[in-house]
């Protein structure tokens, strides 16, 4: 079913301009919550991963051997 602009912000309870930055890839603003509803309301919700970009891995992943580093837990003491 085809929604106009108006009914989309409608059902995810967000305003026009709101909707204009999504269309527009100008999202620094909007909230989680906001985004969640937008992709519930235009059918997307199932496939929110594909808009975040790959991060690489972190050089501090590795130490001087190129081995991945382990994490050191630290027991409490009784």
């Amino acid at each position: 079913m085809r929604m106009t602009r108006k009914e989309v912000s409608e059902a995810a309870s967000i305003g026009m301009t709101t909707l204009y930055k999504f269309e527009s890839g100008n999202m620094t603003d909007i909230s989680l919550s906001t985004l969640l509803r937008l992709l519930r309301v235009i059918g997307l919700s199932d496939n929110w991963e594909t808009l975040l970009p790959e991060l690489p891995e972190s050089p501090y992943m590795y130490d001087d051997n190129d081995k991945k580093v382990q994490r050191v837990r630290h027991s409490s003491k009784k």
